[in-house]
């Protein structure tokens, strides 16, 4: 059995913790073009949530 299929709970986590990164990252990045760092935050969500999670 490897180690990724070992537990769930890890890769839940791990999975969640790389969504909420990626959306903070977007955020500042869209909050330096001058627009509210919430757009960014959404938009990065919305790309990598269902696949990050699967």
């Amino acid at each position: 059995m490897s180690g990724l299929h070992a537990d769930p709970l890890a890769r839940f986590l791990l999975a969640a913790a790389l969504v909420v990164l990626f959306s903070h990252v977007l955020g500042v990045l869209v909050g330096r073009l001058g627009h509210a760092p919430v757009i960014g935050e959404i938009l990065g969500g919305l790309l990598l949530g269902p696949s990050a999670l699967d």
